[in-house]
């Protein structure tokens, strides 16, 4: 049984697969274990919540600067988020069970493969929201640098608008109550279209949001 379950593949996943018990179990991960943490050690504050009240669909594109912060976004932001999630991830068995059962899915870091562009539609199908991180792996450099192209095509192909998110705090380790500060800024939607300009807008909107800097590549 368990063979079997580490050799099974998560790099694409159907829309069935978002259902009601990996809603919950996202639900308990994020509210109750990563919410009790979070909220004891750091003081948050998220601005533009509103934003996600629209009838667009989107997905969420944040900056990324540690392991924490899909669970800290679906938190704070009050949404069950597929995220994608780099395949190393699910080679352990209790690191795999987590990823599977809060709607996680593999992708290689290296290219935008088919199965990728087909879990974004499944998603795009189901309550859930489609979350991605531009950077591809955690930078913690106070730029916002090697953003992959990829993330338009998802948008492209589940004709969906980007929403940008910046988070920043995390990284600071805190060590006693409120001794930190996470803040989390939802910005304004950006149509999904042509890649170098979409890929401009959602660095643009990162740095102002974040305070990280952003130097356009020649």
């Amino acid at each position: 049984m368990f063979e079997k379950y580490m050799e099974k593949k998560f790099s694409k996943r159907d829309a069935s697969d978002f259902n009601l018990v990996r809603t919950i179990f996202q639900w308990i991960i994020c509210h109750v274990f990563i919410a009790s943490y979070v909220h004891f050690f750091y003081k948050v504050e998220v601005i533009g919540r509103e934003k996600l009240k629209t009838d667009k669909k989107y997905l969420i594109a944040a900056n990324h600067m540690t392991g924490w912060d899909p669970f800290v976004i679906a938190m704070a932001l009050h949404k069950t988020m597929a995220f994608m999630a780099k395949e190393e991830l699910f080679a352990t068995l209790g690191s795999r069970f987590i990823m599977d059962y809060c709607g996680a899915f593999s992708v290689n870091r290296q290219k935008l493969e088919v199965s990728t562009i087909k879990t974004a539609i499944a998603v795009n199908k189901t309550k859930w929201i489609l979350g991605i991180f531009p950077q591809g792996t955690r930078d913690k450099s106070g730029m916002i640098n090697h953003v992959s192209r990829g993330f338009t095509a998802l948008a492209k192909a589940s004709k969906c608008d980007i929403m940008p998110v910046s988070i920043v705090g995390m990284e600071k380790k805190s060590n006693w109550f409120h001794q930190g500060k996470i803040t989390i800024k939802v910005g304004d939607l950006i149509p999904y279209g042509e890649t170098e300009e979409t890929i401009q807008k959602w660095c643009q909107a990162i740095s102002e949001m974040s305070g990280l800097e952003y130097k356009p590549e020649n």
